[in-house]
Formats: structure tokens, sequence, C-alpha cells
């Protein structure tokens, strides 16, 4: 990263930004389809193949997988509209191996954490969210991205609490939203045919409501991606901002009467 470039003030506003990262990422849907559609089709195994097949515990982690690598470009894209004036960011399969190693670490800690201990895993959540982002943008080691991470939010963990807290509930009270209306319609239960068995309509219900929500918590998630994107340039910002007026004010000349 260039240090040299000249800041400006990035201004945060939730939903301004929520919706630049909803455009980031369909950006990055169009630019890499191929990623898309193996979401596409991990998302309909998931919910069509039988549940204790091997492919049912196999696909969410090639989903995942597939979420990770879009990330990535989510990350360098976004990167590079909020910094037009640096050098474009290239993603090649170190970086993209580096980054899966921080996510697999990352969850797997948040997660064992947050069930022994609630707030410590959430503590921990916040404080290296941006791990992804510094090993994208940085080039630095898992280690070193997530040790950064805890230095740079410093200060910092409410705001993004709030803005990844707030971000993932926005879809899930858009599919309570919808639930309530067809509930208020008189819609209690999806109508199939009686000659179909319990399985199949099961399967049918999976189409008609597993699949749209699960596509929705997908797409917010890679939103996540530029959002916090967005937010590491903003604290970069603070750090460089001083920086260059104190380089400033040595540099200029003192009056003497």
């Amino acid at each position: 990263m260039n240090s040299q470039t000249t800041t400006t003030q990035i201004k945060l506003s939730f939903f301004k930004d929520w919706l630049f990262a909803n455009r980031m990422a369909v950006t990055t849907l169009k630019k890499h389809p191929f990623y898309g559609l193996l979401l596409i089709i991990c998302t309909l195994t998931i919910a069509l193949v039988p549940e204790r097949s091997l492919a049912s515990k196999l696909v969410p982690y090639l989903s995942q997988m597939a979420m990770v690598f879009l990330g990535t470009y989510v990350i360098t894209a976004t990167y590079s509209v909020m910094r037009p004036t640096e050098p474009e960011l290239t993603v090649n399969d170190k970086l993209q191996r580096r980054v899966v190693a921080i996510s697999a670490l990352y969850w797997t800690a948040v997660t064992l954490l947050g069930l022994l201990f609630v707030v410590p895993g959430v503590y921990a959540g916040i404080r290296a969210c941006m791990s992804m982002q510094i090993a994208s943008i940085e080039g630095l080691g898992v280690t070193q991205s997530i040790n950064r991470s805890f230095e740079l939010v410093k200060g910092h963990f409410r705001r993004i609490l709030w803005y990844l807290g707030l971000g993932p509930l926005l879809p899930i009270a858009v599919c309570i939203g919808i639930y309530y209306l067809l509930y208020c319609l008189g819609v209690e239960y999806i109508p199939v045919p009686n000659s179909l068995s319990d399985s199949a309509a099961e399967k049918i219900a999976d189409i008609v409501f597993f699949i749209p929500v699960n596509f929705m918590c997908l797409f917010w998630e890679l939103s996540i991606f530029a959002l916090m994107t967005k937010f590491y340039v903003y604290l970069i910002n603070q750090t460089e901002v001083p920086a260059q007026d104190s380089a400033a004010s040595s540099t200029t000349p003192k009056w003497n009467p």
C-alpha cells in the first residue's frame, strides 16, 4: 500500500454504506460469474440433497470457500474504488489461500469462543474482522493480519459492532416481514398436491422458502466484505491524516522577526 497517497476524509453513513456495499457485490458477481454460479449450485444442492448424505456435509464448505474467493475480489475492487490513485490490486492463488486460511482460523476461533463464552467470542470477532482486508491490501501473513486488525480496530469497537450487528439483521427482518405478511393473508402453509409424499412436500417448501432466503443471506454476506473494506479505508485515513499534518507542519518554515 502506498503511504504517500493523499488521503481524504470519508464520512460513514450506515444505509448509504450498505447501498454502496451492495453495488460492489453486484459488480463483483458480474465480473466473476463462475463463483456466483458455484454458490447457486451449492445452495440448490443443500436444499435438495438428503440431510445425512456426504454431499450435504461437504457442500457448505465448498460454498464458504467460493464466498471467500468472491470476497477477495470484492475487497480489492472496493479498495480500488475508494483509492483510485493507488496501483490496482491483483488477486492470485497465494492471496486466496492466505485469505481462506484467515477465514478458517477466524470462524473457528470465534465459534469456539462463542460457544464457551459469548462475550469473548463477539469481542474477538469484532477485533479481528479486518484480517482479510489487511491480508488482501497490505499483503501481510495470517498471524500478522490478525494482529494488525486488533491494532487497527482499537477505539472503534462499538461502531463496527453496530455495522456488523445491524447489517445481517436486515435480511432476517425482511424474511420475518414476508412470513408475517403471508400469515396475515392466511397463507400458513405451502399448497402442494395431496398425491405427494411428506418428503416431496418438504422439498417444495425448501425450494419456495429456503433457497430465496439463503440467496439473500449469501448476498448480504458478500456485501459485508465491501462494507468492511470501506471501514478499513476510513480507519487507515484516520491514522494517515494526522501523520501528514505533522509532516507538513515540520516542513513549514517558521517566521522569525
